[in-house]
């Protein structure tokens, strides 16, 4: 196994964030790591000289952390008027991830891995209560449709029915971008 598979590997061991104290170590090596990533990644040379094994598990190292689960949000935040600002507190490290997401994006905007499941995931976290996090979905879509203009119904079928969802409260208001 080379070491930027192993690099991948360790990325995708999941950090206690709601907690300072706690895997610190682990939450050092990941940060350092995935920065690491970057490096490699912004890199269309680079990138397109990988060997397809190595693009799955970079691919299961984005899905791990993007699919961790959505924090819960406490009541009084949902009863504004206004949108309140909330920073999921993994966010230092997420941002890093939808970074690599992004670049990759960028220079393999046709990788079949974007499939059905992959597009579900960023689907479920329009519903992150972090704009930044949204903020960083919209980027993805507005990409992936200029990749795939066919899928623009698709896509805004689903939109759509986050803000109906919104509408009738079957979600939180998050899915809303101003």
């Amino acid at each position: 196994i080379s070491l930027l598979e192993q690099k991948l590997e360790l990325c995708c061991t999941l950090c206690d964030y709601t907690d300072v104290d706690v895997d610190r170590q682990a939450k050092a090596t990941k940060t350092r790591t995935l920065k690491e990533l970057t490096n490699i990644f912004e890199n269309p040379t680079a990138v397109n000289s990988l060997p397809g094994s190595v693009i799955d598990k970079f691919f299961n190292m984005i899905y791990v952390n993007l699919n961790r689960g959505l924090p819960a949000i406490p009541k009084k935040y949902l009863f504004y008027d206004d949108e309140p600002i909330l920073v999921d507190i993994a966010w230092a490290h997420l941002s890093l991830v939808y970074q690599l997401l992004l670049d990759y994006q960028k220079i393999s905007p046709t990788d079949k891995r974007f499939d059905k499941n992959f597009m579900n995931l960023i689907y479920s976290l329009l519903h992150a209560p972090d704009g930044n996090e949204r903020s960083s979905i919209v980027t993805f879509l507005t990409t992936y449709l200029e990749t795939y203009p066919e899928k623009e119904t698709e896509i805004m079928d689903i939109l759509s029915n986050c803000l109906i969802g919104y509408r009738d409260k079957v979600y939180d208001p998050f899915c809303v971008i101003p």
